[in-house]
């Protein structure tokens, strides 16, 4: 494209447009500058760098120069950080400097300049490196069943097929732009980078954070005429409750994906009146980002389907023995092909667990989902939950049992068990119910959550904790999850903290309206009231927009109060840091409401030591 359209607009963010012949030359620089460093075919290439231009001429100038894209979330716990650069021992690390100036890795560092700074150094012989189809392209890394997560590695192949495919199902034109809005550590985002640019249209790239912003990507879609988007169901959910949205008339095509997408969902959809497409998307990281695909017209009834394979893929239900099972018969679905992931890194035994050998599948593998699915009578396939303790919230795939083996290793806490609640996709939250060691106090939420985000990302930390003096167990020994009662969020309650700043009314009455989180008042803890972590980076990305200041996430999670939000918005209006005592204070008066919430259910606290 770059040859043949060298002036077409290739790529844009935060106002900066750059043509395709600009973006080939600073991919050329990114590729001359990590061979330089060591890195070619095999080797990895970490990213840590904010959704921009130059995201998307690192990626492309780690393909050029045949290396291997490790994309990684700066805001990592450094434990989990340290365990990801040990295990995939990467040849350099691909940064901006804000970002470098807070790290210590055993790596050579390429600090980016701005693309155009980027494209000006570039060779013009510089050519990319001629890689194959079997050869890795990327490694991802996805929740582990400890608190280590695992890396799959995907090829060039599993990438190429998608990207085929895709420009054949939904070809895109001169006037097409696709939005990139997914986290660059999810898998998808790499389907979001690829497809415009290789299909000659144009890449619109959303601000860091902006992805949970529904109201800035109404904006953004109207401003840049956006014709392509992909949601997970819970952002989809809270797009097509702005209002404005009903603008958004440049979109042609809709894709939901990460997570199941409900009819309600799909109609409230189709009540904008938009007349785009809206598509259903599947697959696991294990199998090249997506392997099935199915349009949802309005007004079908029942459950959405995960529809029919893309091209080159082999999808089979099978029973406990392995057997195909019958139209309409629950098994567990396999996926095989050229989408097939090269496997885990450093995980020969999970390697052989998750991929069995098949005789008659091109490849000769299959991977097993954990899914449960069945056969429609069309030829396109059901989706009827898990079969282990694997789920997926808003579009990242969480092992319960990594959160819980974390919170075995806090402080005061013996046993613990971990559940999706929440009936609609942006209503759901993960809850933590544990059992305190005998003859210690009962930790308390904040402190819980505080050490976990020590071990753990934010979207993996529970909202709610609850208290119990036993696990309840089936007849047969096990954990019985269907008797652990959801915590009630508790109504809204005039005799708590009231405002006392307009500041402080004027977050209360957001949380309480926009985001629909029930807090009593100004002291009441965020997640102990229902909220999640889309509505807490809503909640940033509001006050950032009315007060053109932006709190720190992590912070707010430190301290999810109305109070302490105030204080952290009026220190940072203040260009000082908030006042130590008076958070801390704070803290305390939360803590000392949450002794008494009622999400600490009295009747599951009986029997506990006082």
């Amino acid at each position: 494209m770059a040859a043949e359209h060298p002036e077409r607009v290739a790529a844009c963010a935060d106002g900066k447009r750059i043509d395709y012949r600009t973006l080939d030359r600073a991919a050329r620089a990114v590729a001359g500058n990590l061979a330089a460093l060591g890195a070619g075919p095999g080797r990895t290439v970490a990213v840590m760098l904010p959704r921009s231009l130059e995201l998307a001429a690192t990626l492309l100038g780690i393909f050029y120069a045949g290396a291997v894209y490790l994309p990684i979330d700066p805001d990592e716990p450094a434990q989990r950080r340290d365990e990801l650069f040990a295990e995939a021992r990467p040849a350099a690390l691909v940064t901006v400097a804000e970002i470098a100036s807070r790290l210590a890795v055993g790596c050579p560092l390429l600090i980016v300049e701005p693309a155009d700074a980027l494209a000006a150094s570039a060779e013009a012989a510089t050519a990319p490196v001629p890689v194959g189809l079997h050869e890795p392209a990327y490694l991802i890394y996805t929740s582990g069943s400890t608190s280590k997560p695992k890396g799959v590695l995907g090829s060039h192949g599993n990438l190429a097929n998608l990207l085929a495919w895709t420009c054949t199902r939904f070809p895109l034109g001169t006037d097409d732009a696709v939005l990139h809005k997914a986290p660059y550590t999810f898998d998808i985002s790499l389907w979001e980078l690829c497809w415009p640019l290789v299909a000659g249209a144009r890449l619109v790239i959303a601000a860091p954070g902006g992805h949970r912003d529904p109201d800035y990507l109404v904006g953004q879609i109207v401003a840049e005429r956006v014709t392509v988007a992909q949601f997970v169901p819970a952002m989809l959910e809270a797009f097509v409750a702005v209002p404005e949205a009903a603008h958004c008339r440049s979109l042609r095509q809709v894709f939901a994906g990460g997570e199941a997408l409900h009819a309600g969902l799909r109609d409230a959809f189709h009540a904008l009146g938009l007349g785009a497409a809206l598509h259903n998307l599947y697959g696991p990281t294990e199998a090249g980002i997506l392997v099935s695909h199915c349009e949802c017209p309005p007004g079908e009834p029942g459950p959405l389907p995960l529809g029919r394979p893309i091209a080159n893929t082999v999808l089979r239900i099978v029973d406990r023995l392995g057997q195909p099972v019958a139209v309409g018969q629950e098994g567990e679905l396999l996926i095989g092909g050229l989408p097939l992931a090269l496997g885990y890194l450093e995980r020969p035994e999970q390697d052989a667990r998750a991929f069995v050998a098949a005789a008659g599948v091109p490849g000769g593998r299959l991977y097993r989902t954990g899914d449960r699915a069945r056969w429609r009578a069309d030829g396109s396939v059901d989706y009827l939950g898990r079969a282990d303790g694997q789920v997926k919230l808003r579009g990242q795939r969480i092992e319960t049992g990594a959160i819980e083996h974390a919170l075995r290793q806090c402080p005061g806490v013996q046993e613990a068990v971990v559940d999706l609640r929440g009936a609609q996709p942006a209503q759901q939250r993960l809850v933590a119910w544990f059992v305190p060691r005998a003859g210690q106090a009962i930790a308390e939420p904040a402190e819980l959550r505080r050490a976990l985000a020590a071990r753990l990302p934010a979207y993996m930390l529970p909202a709610q904790f609850v208290p119990l003096a036993a696990l309840p167990v089936s007849r047969h020994g096990k954990v019985d999850r269907q008797a652990l009662v959801e915590p009630e969020l508790p109504p809204p309650d005039a005799g708590d903290q009231a405002p006392r700043t307009p500041l402080e009314t004027a977050l209360l009455d957001y949380v309480r309206g926009t985001l629909q989180v029930a807090l009593r008042g100004i002291d009441h803890d965020f997640f102990a009231a229902g909220g999640q972590s889309l509505a807490a980076t809503q909640l940033i990305g509001w006050v950032q927009r009315q007060w053109s200041v932006k709190p720190a996430l992590k912070d707010f999670f430190e301290l999810p109060t109305v109070a302490c939000l105030a204080a952290l918005i009026e220190a940072a209006q203040a260009d000082a840091p908030a006042d130590g005592l008076r958070l801390r204070e704070r803290r305390r008066v939360s803590r000392d409401q949450l002794s008494s919430e009622a999400t600490l259910d009295a009747a599951s606290t009986q029997g506990l030591p006082k």
